[in-house]
């Protein structure tokens, strides 16, 4: 884990429900270390080249163990095959 205020996770594929929807999702422990409430706020998530802002709601009971945050492509931007990459995530004043 990082900071008080930051996490380094592994990007997963978002969901079929939650592609289009502009939300992140990460493990609750995570959520707890940045001080997150479970849906609803906005995270900074910062990549090698970019940045994006998301709704961070809490993983899916299956991905509570793992360390990734589920996204789509229109938040990475970037192709399919692309799919493990740290991110920084940091939570918005």
């Amino acid at each position: 884990m990082g900071s008080n205020n930051e996490v380094s996770l592994r990007v997963a594929e978002a969901r079929t429900r939650d592609v289009g929807r502009l939300i992140v999702r990460i493990p609750q422990r995570y959520m707890r270390v940045l001080g997150i409430e479970p849906g609803g706020e906005y995270v900074e998530i910062i990549g090698n080249k970019r940045s994006a802002y998301a709704q961070v709601w809490p993983a899916y009971t299956d991905d509570e163990d793992k360390d990734y945050i589920r996204m789509d492509g229109v938040l990475s931007k970037m192709p399919a095959s692309v799919l493990v990459m740290l991110l920084r995530l940091g939570r918005l004043i």
